[in-house]
C-alpha cells in the first residue's frame, strides 16, 4: 500500500508600513506584520485506479474526489472500500475514472487547504486530466464539497453535493461551475433548504447548470440511491474545463 502523502502549506501575511516608534503615540499610522506560517496536513486515503490505466501508458484519465459523512471518521480506512464512488468504481466493469476517497480525520471537519494539497499531489503522481476533475461527498462531505467548490472553483469540471449544508458566502465563485445537488425531502438531518436555496442562488447569478434532484419521502440516508446510480458518473462526464485562451 502507498504510503500516505504529508503536504505542507506556507501562508505569508503583509501589511505596509513601518516599525512602531514613541513619536507615533497618539496617532494614527501604518504598520507592517510578517511571518511565515506552515500547516501540515496529514490525509489517509484510498485509491482506485481504472483496469485500463496501467496499459495507456499515454492516456489521461478522469478524477473522482469523494469526501465522505461524520460517521465513517471513525474506525478504519476500509469504511470508504464500500461507500458512494469507489464501491461503484470496484464492481463496475471499465469504470472510466480515478477515485480517491481520503478519510478525515476523527473530531476534524473537511478543510479545503488540506484538500486541495492532496487534489495537487494526485494530479502531479499521476496521469490525471486537469479539464475533468470532479468533487462529490455526502452530509459532512456534502457540506465540504460545497465548501471547497466555492473556493477552488476553477479547479473542478462539475461538482455533486449530496444532503450537505451550505453557507453561500462564496457562492458567486459557482456561477458557471455545473452543479448537481441531491437532497431528500423529509431530511431530519440536514434541511432541504440548504440545497434548495444554493441552487436557486446560482440560477439567479446565470448558472444554467445548477440542479437540484429531490427524493420525495427521502430523509438524510440518501446517498446509497446517488451513488448506485450511473446517470450520475454519466453526468460527470458531459462536462470538462474550458480551454485557456492562448496566451495565458
Amino acid at each position: 500500500m502507498a504510503r500516505p502523502a504529508l503536504f505542507a502549506l506556507v501562508l505569508l501575511l503583509v501589511a505596509p508600513g513601518t516599525p512602531a516608534g514613541a513619536a507615533d503615540a497618539g496617532t494614527v499610522s501604518e504598520r507592517e506584520f510578517q511571518k511565515t506560517i506552515q500547516k501540515r496536513v496529514h490525509y489517509r486515503y484510498l485509491l482506485f485506479l481504472p483496469a485500463s490505466y496501467a496499459t495507456g501508458k499515454e492516456k489521461r484519465f478522469p478524477l473522482i474526489l469523494f469526501l465522505h459523512g461524520a460517521g465513517e471518521r471513525r474506525g478504519g480506512l476500509e469504511v470508504l472500500r464500500d461507500l458512494g464512488p469507489m464501491a461503484y468504481a470496484v464492481k463496475t466493469k471499465d469504470f472510466p475514472f480515478i477515485v480517491a476517497a481520503p478519510k478525515c480525520p476523527e473530531g476534524r471537519d473537511w478543510d479545503p487547504d488540506a484538500l486541495g494539497a492532496l487534489l495537487d499531489d494526485l494530479q502531479a503522481r499521476l496521469r490525471v486530466d486537469p479539464k475533468r476533475v470532479y468533487l462529490t461527498g455526502f452530509s459532512m462531505g456534502g457540506a465540504g464539497t460545497w465548501e471547497l467548490a466555492m473556493e477552488q472553483s476553477s479547479r473542478f469540471a462539475a461538482v455533486a453535493p449530496v444532503c450537505g449544508r451550505a453557507i453561500p458566502l462564496l457562492a458567486g465563485n459557482l456561477w458557471r461551475t455545473p452543479v448537481h445537488a441531491f437532497h431528500g425531502e423529509d431530511d431530519d438531518v440536514v434541511p432541504l433548504s440548504n440545497s434548495r436555496d444554493m441552487i436557486e442562488l446560482l440560477r439567479g447569478m446565470g448558472n444554467r447548470d445548477a440542479n437540484l434532484t429531490v427524493f420525495p419521502g427521502e430523509k438524510h440516508e440518501i446517498w446509497g440511491r446517488v451513488y448506485s446510480d450511473p446517470g450520475l458518473y454519466q453526468w460527470f462526464l458531459q462536462h470538462s474545463l474550458p480551454d485557456k485562451p492562448a496566451g495565458r
